[in-house]
């Protein structure tokens, strides 16, 4: 009968200190896994920034190359749109949106800078704002496009730009790349 006792006893269940070892390990994996998750969900948000970063660039090399007029069909000197932005809001942040996006529309990307480039973002909601700064004509021609965006809501901004500046032989040179500050603040 004692034997019997026994036995039930260990088919019932778990003991309390095998319990207490469980519940300490979800909680030091918790503690791990849920920063590493948040800072690689803030990351993947990041991808939006760059993509529309290289089409502004793309657009803008594209628009230095094509012939220009004025109103009475005069030839303009080589240039890049004029400047615009930071659209929508002044380096504005989208915390408090519905999922702390920018909302879509139609109006956020309105003007010639924007048309010229073939740049606007108004069917899906967005992370960050966008600016244009353009200056000079021919060999003196340079633009600088940039996204803001702060992604935990902290006011902290995050800054992806990469500039563009006319070379001798009339080619368009980014650079070294994208620059980058802040990457997912």
């Amino acid at each position: 009968m004692l034997d019997k006792d026994r036995d039930m006893r260990r088919m019932k269940g778990f003991t309390l200190i095998e319990l207490m070892i469980v519940v300490v390990v979800i909680i030091i994996l918790g503690a791990v896994v849920v920063p590493a998750l948040m800072k690689l969900i803030r990351h993947s948000k990041t991808t939006e920034a760059t993509m529309n970063i290289r089409k502004l660039f793309d657009a803008s090399v594209s628009y230095y190359g094509s012939e220009h007029s004025d109103a009475t069909g005069t030839i303009l000197a080589k240039q890049f749109p004029p400047s615009a932005g930071p659209s929508p809001g002044a380096k504005g942040s989208c915390c408090g949106q519905p999922g702390d996006k920018c909302p879509p529309s139609p109006t956020n990307f309105q003007g010639d800078t924007w048309s010229a480039l073939n740049f606007a973002l108004d069917e899906d909601p967005f992370y960050y704002v966008y600016q244009y700064v353009s200056s000079g004509t021919d060999t003196g021609a340079s633009f600088r496009a940039y996204a803001f965006g702060d992604l935990d809501c902290d006011s902290v901004y995050s800054t992806y730009m990469r500039a563009g500046k006319v070379l001798g032989d009339h080619s368009v040179s980014g650079g070294s790349g994208l620059f980058i500050k802040d990457d997912i603040e």
